[in-house]
């Protein structure tokens, strides 16, 4: 397994570049959540139809 954590920078450059860099991929990132909320709204509206409890339905997109 690779380690995923990463060192935040101490330099004022590459903090000021790290910051411009999220600035950058901020959108995406928010239309990202947004898709994975209505994929999981998704999910959970079809466990309901197919006859799950709204807690088993909660239950179960936890583990997605």
């Amino acid at each position: 397994m690779t380690d995923k954590i990463h060192q935040l920078p101490t330099k004022p450059d590459a903090i000021l570049a790290a910051g411009e860099e999220l600035r950058r991929k901020l959108p995406a990132l928010i239309e990202n959540a947004t898709m994975i909320a209505k994929l999981k709204r998704a999910h959970y509206d079809a466990y309901l139809k197919e006859g799950f409890t709204p807690e088993q339905a909660i239950e179960l997109i936890k583990k997605l």
